[in-house]
């Protein structure tokens, strides 16, 4: 797997305020078929959201690829 950045800035947000969505691409560069799952948050849900562009239940085909914002 391939991403379009290893991390992602929000800089300063205040209490109260929805920082600006941030998006990054994971590419499947390998030669089999995976399946994305992010679960395994550390933070409250009610901190952030997460949208991944397929479920955990559809595959990423080798050279397609997905979002998470």
């Amino acid at each position: 797997l391939s991403f379009s950045a290893r991390s992602v800035d929000f800089g300063t947000v205040a209490a109260g305020v929805d920082p600006e969505s941030k998006t990054i691409t994971i590419t499947n560069n390998g030669d089999s078929v995976v399946y994305l799952n992010y679960g395994g948050m550390k933070e409250s849900a009610s901190n952030f959201s997460v949208d991944l562009s397929l479920s955990s239940i559809e595959p990423l085909a080798p050279g397609e690829s997905c979002t998470l914002t």
